[in-house]
């Protein structure tokens, strides 16, 4: 999985390049070019305005195709996508575009980030919407609130839309109790 960055102060503080967003898409577009160009264990030559290769050649070459996710919804990512990816992941700020931004994608499979409140307890979804809208709710449309039935007839309307794979992210930061209710009640079910 890659991506262009969605935190330039993180870029800057570990001392990645530049910050602005076309030079990050740009060194995307240059390091998915080198990386596949290695995968096919010829010597590589390229020089592009951030990367460098004199000669290089990945040994052992990858016995098999290696899948490539990419994450993003600006219009320069999703031509990446299209041109790259085996996967396009959906940022948890799109979900609700999934349908306009997907017809950029190509052919990637796509999948999505989604939080989720699990509700395992009915007596508590209030406490639990109110964690997940205080930790999460500024993340957009890709946040779900509900028990497991609820949750799951979620999952299943992603999989209607051409979802196929979700990251989940868990409002409680995947406390154990949860992680084991989401696994006997929803991925059970689904």
């Amino acid at each position: 999985g890659i991506g262009w960055g969605s935190v330039p102060d993180e870029i800057d503080r570990f001392g990645v390049g530049a910050t602005d967003t076309p030079a990050r898409v740009e060194r995307l577009a240059e390091t998915l070019e080198v990386v596949r160009a290695l995968w096919s264990g010829e010597p590589v030559e390229f020089a592009g305005r951030h990367h460098r290769v004199a000669g290089g050649r990945q040994r052992p070459r990858p016995r098999g195709d290696i899948p490539i996710v990419v994450g993003g919804a600006g219009p320069r990512t999703l031509a990446l996508v299209a041109r790259h990816a085996t996967w396009w992941n959906c940022p948890i700020y799109a979900v609700d575009r999934l349908e306009e931004l997907r017809r950029r994608a190509g052919d990637a499979r796509v999948s999505v980030q989604e939080v989720v409140g699990l509700v395992v307890d009915e007596s508590r979804r209030d406490a639990v919407a109110s964690v997940t809208a205080r930790r999460f709710g500024a993340m957009g449309p890709g946040v779900v609130v509900g028990t497991a039935d609820e949750v799951v007839a979620h999952l299943r309307a992603l999989r209607r839309r051409g979802v196929e794979r979700v990251y989940t992210w868990f409002s409680d930061f995947a406390d154990p109790a949860t992680l084991a209710a989401f696994g006997d009640r929803v991925i059970a079910e689904l």
